[in-house]
């Protein structure tokens, strides 16, 4: 599973659609949480912060076998964490 995959695992548990352009655009797990909360205030379906990376933090261990240390806010989905 890559980071497409993360993607639409969120786009599904969140109920919120993510662009291409995005996508391409957010490179750490703080970026993504940060887009995610946007979407969902857009929506205006407010969240949590720290609820919000925690579900991104599971996802990325139970999903895509990712050690709890090495998922940090700035960390990279491709150089830290090794998804493609």
């Amino acid at each position: 599973m890559g980071a497409v995959d993360l993607l639409m695992e969120l786009e599904e548990i969140f109920d919120i659609e993510i662009s291409d352009e995005a996508a391409e655009n957010t490179r750490t797990v703080g970026e993504l949480q940060a887009l995610v909360l946007s979407l969902l205030a857009e929506n205006r379906r407010p969240q949590d912060a720290a609820d919000v990376y925690e579900r991104i933090k599971r996802i990325l261990i139970e999903f895509h076998g990712i050690p709890e240390a090495r998922i940090r806010p700035e960390a990279t989905f491709f150089d830290d964490l090794g998804l493609d």
